[in-house]
């Protein structure tokens, strides 16, 4: 983070992207961007996959709006779903599949305080968490965030691996 193009992706859940924080600090926690996150899947005490998708959907509206410099492509949208499957997995109960629910106060303490909620009462799962167990939580927040792509689209793999596909969405290794 901190260094746009090398670990920094675009319409982050807790930080506000590079070219529209007028200090282009995208290394902070930063409450206003994350308030999209900490409102959605109102009426009960949890976030999931579908609520994810949404919240999604909304912050790349919202930075659509506001970065004419925004570069949204498959790659940082890739990121992002497995971010958000893994925040989705880690803290709730990932042995329900796409049904999981992650507690809010968990998820919140995850990212304000950037710290595992232990004393709140969080315990790790009892499975591996690995791609197969991902994959139904991210195709559900991936339906939800209806995203699109907005910007220049250059090139945007690097490959996987030396045997990598140069372009592993095509190749289905993503």
């Amino acid at each position: 983070m901190g260094y746009p193009q090398i670990s920094d992706t675009r319409i982050s859940l807790s930080r506000e992207d590079f070219h529209v924080d007028p200090n282009n600090d995208n290394i902070h926690f930063n409450e206003t961007v994350f308030t999209t996150l900490a409102n959605s899947n109102p009426g009960v005490d949890y976030y999931n996959a579908t609520s994810a998708g949404q919240v999604q959907k909304e912050r790349q509206d919202i930075q659509n709006g506001v970065n004419a410099q925004l570069i949204n492509n498959v790659k940082d949208f890739k990121i992002r779903t497995r971010e958000s499957g893994l925040y989705i997995a880690v803290m709730g109960n990932v042995t329900a599949g796409v049904a999981t629910k992650a507690p809010k106060n968990y998820v919140q303490i995850l990212f304000r305080e950037e710290r595992l909620p232990i004393a709140e009462g969080w315990k790790k799962n009892d499975i591996l968490i690995t791609t197969d167990v991902l994959k139904p939580i991210e195709r559900e927040i991936e339906r939800f965030s209806e995203w699109q792509p907005s910007g220049v689209q250059p090139n945007p793999w690097i490959r996987l691996g030396p045997s990598g596909a140069i372009d592993p969405l095509t190749a289905n290794s993503i």
